[in-house]
């Protein structure tokens, strides 16, 4: 399980630099796509088995139903394979990073089965409006 929040720099070569952490917990094997927030932004990186088990999901989606053939269409779309270079950086697809605005300062959470990579400025704004909401939100959350 991937907790705790980071703050590491990407490189020029799009290369980031994940945490120790989350290396113990990580697959040789891995996914990345664009979250599914619009209003903010992130990536979304995988364990092949854990992308599985949400693709498979959304693969059973009929077809026959122009939302799904939709959400298939840009979410898998938008989905790339990728692994950790022999130093244990991530390389993000370039094409992945516009849609996240990310640059070079970087915000990388543990969210249970996934990370999530954040530009660090899109972050900080998420944080000021949503401050204090977390009671709020977790009201309907039942365990």
């Amino acid at each position: 399980m991937f907790m705790g929040r980071y703050y590491p720099n990407m490189d020029d070569s799009h290369r980031l630099n994940i945490p120790t952490n989350f290396k113990k917990y990580l697959e040789t094997d891995l996914v990345i796509s664009q979250s599914i927030d619009q209003d903010y932004r992130c990536l979304w990186l995988f364990n092949r088995t854990d992308w599985e088990k949400t693709s498979s999901k959304i693969e059973e989606l009929s077809i026959m139903k122009k939302s799904n053939r939709y959400f298939q269409r840009e979410f898998l779309g938008s989905s790339y394979e990728t692994t950790l270079d022999p130093k244990g950086r991530l390389v993000i697809a370039k094409e992945l990073l516009p849609f996240a605005n990310i640059t070079k300062e970087c915000v990388v959470i543990g969210s249970g089965s996934r990370i999530e990579i954040w530009d660090k400025a899109t972050y900080e704004k998420y944080q000021a409006e949503t401050e204090g909401k977390l009671e709020e939100e977790s009201e309907g959350i039942e365990y």
